[in-house]
């Protein structure tokens, strides 16, 4: 039996935090703990991450865009997108833990990280999950699962079925809506939580969406499944 690889992929460091919370989590991904969004993977997918942490193209950022914020390193060799994002994933890939411009042993650090993603292609069943940020501008929701498809579609072949989980939130006011839905394209596997609150704040239970905990245990029952 093909072993199964759960990793997180971004936007935020939402995805990597329920994978662990429920004994899933495989190993850290260079996005796990910092803020991207899919067009960047996709483009450092297609340089084979080769510049992933080049000093010629990091420089130091404000997290959170907040004048009063701490700085954090950014890498800005990608920073157009053709879709829309939560503004706080449209300024480049942000290492939001990881000083990757002091430290060179942190580079090195990402850099296997991100070798370990292009080792694993073909060879193990790949489980990406990727927490798309509630943002008041729209996406392009379907853009967005085709180049989720696109992505997750690099870590497939004939023998191997990879799969990438895409989980974001639709607010609600009526308690009685709540709930999540669940629908698919290609190897994309789409839920839709349907919540009070949206992940974010000072308040942890919220932030991490343990407020939620028992909708994000519907999605991993079901991804179990699958």
């Amino acid at each position: 039996m093909m072993e199964k690889v759960f990793i997180s992929i971004g936007e935020n460091c939402l995805a990597d935090a329920i994978l662990a919370r429920f004994g899933l989590k495989s190993f850290t991904t260079p996005f796990s703990h910092g803020k991207s969004n899919i067009e960047y993977l996709l483009q450092l997918e297609k340089e084979t991450y080769k510049d992933i942490v080049n000093t010629d193209y990091l420089e130091y950022g404000n997290l959170n865009n907040n004048p009063s914020g701490r700085k954090v390193p950014v890498l800005k060799k990608y920073v157009k997108t053709c879709n829309i994002y939560h503004e706080m994933f449209m300024e480049g890939v942000v290492f939001s833990h990881s000083d990757v411009i002091e430290s060179s042993a942190i580079r090195d650090i990402i850099k296997k990280r991100a070798e370990r993603l292009v080792d694993i292609k073909g060879k193990k069943e790949v489980y990406a999950f990727y927490h798309h940020r509630f943002t008041n501008h729209r996406s392009d929701f379907e853009m967005l699962i085709d180049d989720l498809d696109s992505f997750i579609q690099l870590y497939c072949t004939n023998e191997v079925s990879s799969k990438c989980i895409l989980f974001t939130q639709y607010i609600i006011d009526n308690a009685q809506q709540r709930g999540v839905k669940y629908a698919s394209h290609n190897h994309v596997h789409i839920f839709m939580f349907y919540t009070l609150q949206e992940w974010e704040g000072t308040d942890d239970d919220v932030f991490w969406a343990k407020c939620d905990e028992d909708l994000i245990a519907q999605m991993i029952a079901h991804v179990q499944n699958i």
